[in-house]
């Protein structure tokens, strides 16, 4: 017989990916339902945001996150799409990161 015990004084639980809210899908159609992509977060202090069209060709960026966009690329509204999303950025507790995926544009 051995003994031994021990006490966790705190957790700390960091889940700081799931509160950053990237929608999959946004209809830019005047009707001020969606009318622009924004990513939603109120944990990260900074980050680069940017979109592509299946040619890998760069149809927004920003490093403002309450910029949202708005379906346009070099002033003409794009056709209902797939693009993909690029956004790393730094959270508040000094954290980085990354992620990617796919937004779809719909009328």
């Amino acid at each position: 017989g051995c003994e031994a015990s021990s006490q966790i004084e705190s957790i700390d639980v960091k889940e700081f990916d799931d509160d950053i809210f990237v929608p999959s899908a946004f209809s830019p159609n005047d009707d001020n339902l969606n009318d622009k992509f924004y990513i939603v977060s109120k944990n990260v202090a900074s980050a680069y945001f940017a979109i592509y069209n299946r040619w890998g060709e760069r149809v927004f960026e920003t490093n403002d996150l309450s910029r949202g966009w708005d379906g346009t690329h070099k002033g003409e509204l794009l056709n209902p799409d797939v693009f993909v999303y690029y956004l790393k950025g730094v959270f508040y507790d000094g954290e980085s990161f990354l992620k990617k995926g796919n937004i779809t544009l719909i009328k």
